[in-house]
C-alpha cells in the first residue's frame, strides 16, 4: 500500500474533486469546479504543492503555443487506497492495532449494527 501523509481538510476537498473528475486538471479548472471556495490561484497552487510533496498528487507540464507551459494535476493515489491507509492509522492510533476494538466501538455507539456485520459476513463467505 502506498503511504501518504494525512491530508488537511482543504487538501482532502481538492482530492475529492480530482477523484470525482478522474482526469488531469489545471489549477484554473480546479478553481472553476470549486466555486464555493474563494481561493486565489496562488493559494490553490500552494495546496497542490503540498499534495505533491505528500505523494497524493502528480503534475505534468504541458506546453502551450505562445504562452508559458501549464501544469495538469491528477490524483497519484486512489480514494480507496487513501481510505484504507486512514483506516490503518485509525486502528493503530485509537485502538492499539485491534480491529475488534474498533468494530466494538462502532457497535457501542450505534454506527454499525449487528445486522450490518451479518450482511458483511455473508458477502465475504
Amino acid at each position: 500500500m502506498v503511504m501518504v501523509k494525512p491530508l488537511s481538510n482543504a487538501e482532502l476537498e481538492i482530492m475529492h474533486l480530482l477523484w470525482k473528475e478522474g482526469v488531469p486538471l489545471t489549477a484554473h479548472q480546479i478553481l472553476e469546479r470549486m466555486p464555493e471556495k474563494s481561493w486565489k490561484v496562488e493559494t490553490l497552487l500552494t495546496f497542490l504543492s503540498r499534495l505533491q510533496r505528500k505523494g497524493a498528487v502528480g503534475a505534468t507540464k504541458v506546453p502551450t503555443a505562445g504562452r508559458r507551459a501549464h501544469s495538469l494535476f491528477s490524483a497519484a493515489i486512489s480514494q480507496s487506497e487513501y481510505c484504507q491507509m486512514q483506516n490503518h492509522i485509525l486502528i493503530e492510533k485509537y485502538h492499539g492495532g485491534s480491529v475488534e476494538s474498533m468494530i466494538q466501538s462502532l457497535l457501542d455507539d450505534g454506527t454499525v449494527t449487528p445486522a450490518v456485520l451479518e450482511s458483511i459476513a455473508k458477502k465475504n463467505q
